[in-house]
């Protein structure tokens, strides 16, 4: 499959959707030192994204945005699935670990070029809760 990249549009939500992803899995992120986990700012040129806050959108897939945040993964692929499908760049969703904040899931294959990353840090999940 080609390359995907869940992003969020700001480094708290995205420590957050880490931590989250982490936690589902039956992982603490207290077992990780504070250079194990980097954080990347990224430029990145999309004109066709899929807008999952567009309740037009929403209704095409028949979801809610309670579903879109929610545990089932099942939906959200189905989701993904689609937009692929119908030649989305990338997906604008709410966050599951932010309440109010978005995610941006880059198809990578469908940009005009790739993301361009303009910074870098570690993050320390332990203090980042």
């Amino acid at each position: 499959m080609p390359g995907v990249i869940y992003t969020s549009l700001d480094k708290t939500t995205a420590i957050a959707e880490i931590i989250r992803g982490l936690r589902s899995r039956g992982v603490s992120p207290n077992s990780f030192g504070p250079d194990d986990w980097w954080v990347y700012g990224v430029r990145v040129s999309i004109t066709q994204p899929l807008e999952l806050e567009d309740a037009q959108a929403r209704s095409t897939l028949d979801v809610t945005p309670e579903i879109l945040v929610g545990n089932d993964t099942t939906q959200t692929r189905r989701v993904g699935n689609y937009a692929r499908e119908n030649n989305f760049q990338a997906i604008l969703a709410p966050s599951a670990a932010a309440r109010g904040q978005k995610n941006l899931v880059l198809f990578l294959d469908r940009l005009p070029a790739g993301p361009q990353v303009l910074s870098s840090a570690p993050i320390d999940l332990r203090s980042s809760r």
